[in-house]
């Protein structure tokens, strides 16, 4: 068979449309096996006990707004948590059921004082230090605000 140029031109096309098919066949499997998806850690960084009485002491009384603790063998803990979207998708506000908002909540315990921000990672931390809304709800709830992660 002799090239001429109108079959160096045909054969062209079917190896670039070849390759093109190959790829988005590629990427089409590459999406249904491993789909874009919001995954949001919660992790507990650091628990701290802010008082801790080993002994009975008699006549010692150990209050919290007006609260007895040890009368309760209650404790104040301070706990440090880390959150992130690890996932290979943007949590945007579209995504938000307004109705219920992500949060957290306490089990085994109360929240005796409101949340607040500590540091957020590099790439969005003006962002959140402006929109992020910690609401308490109750004392064992944290809901946040719509914002995105």
């Amino acid at each position: 068979m002799i090239l001429t140029a109108e079959n160096f031109v045909r054969n062209s096309f079917k190896i670039i449309f070849g390759a093109v098919t190959f790829f988005v066949t590629i990427a089409g499997i590459y999406s249904i096996i491993f789909p874009a998806k919001v995954e949001i850690n919660y992790e507990i960084v650091s628990e701290t006990n802010l008082l801790e009485v080993d002994k009975d002491i008699s006549n010692l009384l150990i209050q919290y707004a007006g609260e007895d603790l040890k009368a309760n063998d209650s404790n104040l803990k301070i706990l440090l948590l880390n959150i992130e979207n690890i996932g290979n998708k943007t949590l945007v506000k579209d995504l938000y059921d307004l109705e219920d908002l992500p949060g957290i909540q306490i089990k085994g315990g109360r929240i005796i004082e409101s949340p607040w921000l500590v540091n957020t990672s590099i790439n969005n931390s003006e962002y959140l230090k402006k929109n992020i809304d910690l609401e308490l709800i109750g004392d064992s709830e944290i809901r946040f605000s719509d914002i995105i992660l």
